[in-house]
């Protein structure tokens, strides 16, 4: 088997609807790629996990990392980083609110060496929040601004749930990672020394079925 190329790791926690349709979605978009899909579960209580063992059986493609108790999204894609074979590391959440069909964009800016991080963010030139609820936007903004603020960054996302990584990098910061928080990309981008940080525009989407994390 060839070496892989692309690793894309969905953390999960009761997504079976939205994986029924995500999954065939990012194999239409990445199938001119080697890639794998590592599904993170965090124990889901409906069929998420089914889901996604069906899907690979089909298209072999990639594995379900199923860990008994509920650890939290930044640990999930710890996991399931370090279970990645790819030179490529992505992560975008399983809901259908990230826009799938920029997965090219982010994950070429990396291969071509041109950065080293690439964001996929809701708030630069041609990126939305969509229909996001006014106070959940608002929030969204205070956790940016405070973020940049007390971390002295000038990032358009750095709260972003959507981002690829090379392998170096990870790499690079891993063994300086705690990851017992909520938001593995920040304080990736606060103990990256002197990386190239790109952005990539995106529509931020609906949430069609199951509840909110948040």
């Amino acid at each position: 088997m060839s070496k892989i190329d692309i690793s894309l790791v969905l953390p999960t926690l009761n997504e079976e609807e939205n994986l029924k349709i995500l999954l065939p979605n990012i194999h239409l978009i990445l199938k001119e790629y080697n890639y794998e899909i590592i599904v993170v579960d965090d124990n889901s209580s409906d069929h998420t996990r089914l889901v996604a063992e069906n899907f690979f059986k089909d298209y072999i493609r990639g594995f379900v990392h199923h860990r008994i108790e509920s650890l939290g999204l930044s640990s999930a894609i710890y996991d399931g980083f370090n279970l990645a074979s790819g030179k490529i590391l992505v992560v975008m959440d399983a809901d259908l609110q990230h826009d799938e069909k920029i997965l090219p964009k982010i994950i070429n800016l990396i291969s071509s060496g041109d950065a080293d991080i690439c964001i996929a963010s809701r708030n630069i030139e041609q990126g939305s929040y969509g229909d996001l609820s006014r106070v959940r936007k608002i929030l969204s903004k205070i956790g940016i601004w405070a973020a940049n603020f007390f971390l002295n960054m000038r990032l358009s996302d750095p709260m972003s749930g959507f981002f690829s990584v090379s392998r170096s990098q990870f790499n690079d910061l891993k063994s300086n990672i705690n990851p017992r928080g909520f938001k593995l990309l920040l304080e990736m981008l606060y103990k990256s020394n002197n990386a190239v940080v790109m952005h990539v525009p995106y529509q931020f989407k609906s949430r069609l079925h199951g509840k909110t994390k948040l």
